[in-house]
């Protein structure tokens, strides 16, 4: 079991797992006996997938708001007059650079 920055697979295990477990018990009773044996077989590896999706989709999610909040916070740094001119010159190219993206 691995851990990033929270333990996601602890997560899943304690909510989605549940949900898949009772989702496959039920299939077990509607689906032809084909279909079945092939979740029986592969419902695992379906499940690891979901849970890899889940993991990497969390972690680039708070990768993503930790460059909003990085950016957020170099916008709203205001220029002084008593500021000196690599802080006023670096401010303002981030600043450009920004305003270009959007």
């Amino acid at each position: 079991m691995s851990y990033v920055l929270f333990p996601f697979d602890w997560l899943f295990d304690h909510t989605f797992g549940y949900v898949f477990q009772g989702f496959f018990f039920v299939l077990k009773y509607i689906l032809p006996e084909t279909f079945h044996n092939v979740f029986t077989k592969y419902g695992t590896m379906f499940v690891n997938g979901i849970r890899t999706t889940v993991n990497v989709s969390l972690f680039g999610t708070l990768i993503g708001l930790l460059i909003a909040v990085l950016l957020a916070s170099v916008r709203t740094i205001k220029l002084k007059k008593s500021d000196s001119k690599i802080k006023k010159t670096s401010l303002i190219i981030v600043d450009k650079s920004l305003t270009y993206m959007y």
